[in-house]
C-alpha cells in the first residue's frame, strides 16, 4: 500500500512555460500520492527546504492529517510554511526564469515521470541557486527575527523550524477537533 512506502523524490533545476505546462501536468501523475512541482527559484532558499517540505507532506497527506485533499498543494504549503493556501499559490505561481521541477512517487520509476514532464516541456538547465535574502526575508515573515543577521543558511533552518510548527499546529487541531467528536459521540450514547 502507498501509505507505508516512503516517498522517493528528486529535484531538478530548470526553465518553463508554466501557461502551457500546468494545465497538463496531471497527464504524469499516476496516483494521489505522487508529487510534481514546479516552483520559482525566485522563493527557494535551499534543497533542504524543499526535501523538508516534501516529507513532512507526504507524512501528513498519507496519515489523513493533511491541510489539503492534494498532495501536490499539501507540499507547497510546507515549502512556504503557510496554512494559507491562497498564499502558497501565490508564491508557486510567481513569474521566473529559473524553476525547480519537485517530483516524487512511492513506488513508480522516477524516471519515467521526468520523461513525461520533458515531453510536456519542462527543460533542464544547470545554474547555481543564489537566494536573494531581501526578497526571501519579505516572503517568508516569521523568520523577519533574522533580518540584521540573516544569511542563507539561517533562514532556510528557520523555514524548516516553520514547517515542522505548521505540521504541529496541523496535527494538534486535528487530534483536537477528533478527540472532541469522540466525547460528543460517547456523550451522545
Amino acid at each position: 500500500m502507498h501509505q507505508k512506502n516512503k516517498l522517493k523524490l528528486l529535484i531538478k533545476k530548470g526553465s518553463a512555460d508554466l501557461n502551457s505546462l500546468m494545465p497538463k501536468i496531471n497527464k504524469c501523475l499516476f496516483s494521489p500520492y505522487e508529487l510534481i512541482a514546479i516552483v520559482p527559484a525566485s522563493t527557494i532558499v535551499g534543497k533542504i527546504q524543499m526535501l523538508s517540505a516534501a516529507e513532512k507532506a507526504f507524512k501528513a497527506f498519507c496519515s489523513d492529517n493533511a491541510i489539503s485533499k492534494n498532495l501536490c498543494l499539501e507540499f507547497l504549503l510546507y515549502l512556504y510554511a503557510t496554512p494559507k493556501i491562497d498564499e502558497a499559490l501565490k508564491l508557486a505561481s510567481k513569474k521566473d526564469k529559473r524553476y525547480f521541477l519537485v517530483f516524487g512517487s512511492p513506488c513508480r520509476d522516477l524516471k519515467e515521470m521526468l520523461k513525461c514532464l520533458h515531453e510536456l516541456g519542462f527543460r533542464e538547465k544547470s545554474w547555481k541557486l543564489r537566494p536573494n535574502l531581501k526578497k526571501l526575508l519579505a516572503i517568508y515573515k516569521s523568520a523577519s527575527k533574522l533580518a540584521n543577521n540573516a544569511t542563507a543558511k539561517k533562514l532556510e533552518l528557520a523555514i524548516v523550524e516553520e514547517q515542522a510548527m505548521l505540521r504541529l499546529k496541523h496535527a494538534k487541531a486535528h487530534f483536537e477537533g477528533s478527540s472532541m467528536h469522540a466525547s460528543e459521540n460517547s456523550a451522545s450514547k
